[in-house]
């Protein structure tokens, strides 16, 4: 079977550029090192992660879904991402190509469902669109009575954290569409703050609060 590898300059020398048809994914991040699954153990990027239920993940969100403290948690969640993120990006010299196309594979490897992005730019500030199909957390969320989009702080904290880390500036998010409101897939819209106020300015409403 042939694989498609590519050196990167540095320790970390193999990268996967392009996928095996044949190949799970399991197998794709096993090949690239990205992933390391021993006994009891975990490692993505030499960081121990956790296999949890998504109903923990989600009573959690419920818990925090509110006014005072939803914004409270889509600012931890934003700012432990990029803790979490810009660390990586040092050690393994990531563009910020190889940053989106870092997040929508683990996305998939972590069972968060299939992402799919677009990405403009506008006098060097930067914002797009990213759509997630079969949400898992948003599935459950709907299952317990929600109805709208923005009702989930938690997921949207990581997607703002891991494109502030991209982009090296300071991104948030909002949501659009939600499986939650009986769409087909969540798409959410994002930029630095005063792009999303002037030009969603009753979706930044739910995120930023009253705005004047």
């Amino acid at each position: 079977m042939q694989y498609y590898l590519k050196k990167i300059e540095n320790k970390f020398s193999i990268k996967i550029t392009k996928w095996d048809v044949g190949m799970n994914i399991v197998d794709k991040f096993m090949l690239s090192r990205e992933v390391v699954i021993k006994e009891g153990e975990i490692k993505m990027d030499k960081q121990r992660v956790i296999i949890l239920p998504i109903d923990f993940i989600g009573l959690y969100t419920l818990k925090f879904n509110n006014k005072q403290l939803a914004p409270k948690l889509y600012e931890s969640m934003k700012s432990g991402m990029i803790d979490y993120s810009v660390p990586i990006g040092k050690e393994y010299g990531l563009s910020y190509r190889d940053y989106l196309d870092r997040w929508v594979k683990y996305c998939a490897f972590g069972g968060w469902g299939i992402v799919s992005y677009k990405l403009v730019e506008t006098d060097g500030i930067p914002h797009g669109i990213v759509e997630i199909k079969g949400l898992p957390l948003h599935m459950y969320l709907k299952s317990k009575g929600i109805t709208e989009a923005s009702s989930d702080p938690l997921f949207d904290g990581l997607i703002a954290g891991s494109l502030s880390t991209t982009f090296k500036t300071n991104i948030d998010i909002i949501e659009a569409k939600c499986i939650c409101a009986g769409d087909e897939s969540c798409i959410y819209y994002w930029g630095n703050k005063e792009y999303l106020i002037k030009n969603f300015p009753r979706l930044a409403a739910k995120r930023f609060g009253d705005i004047k």
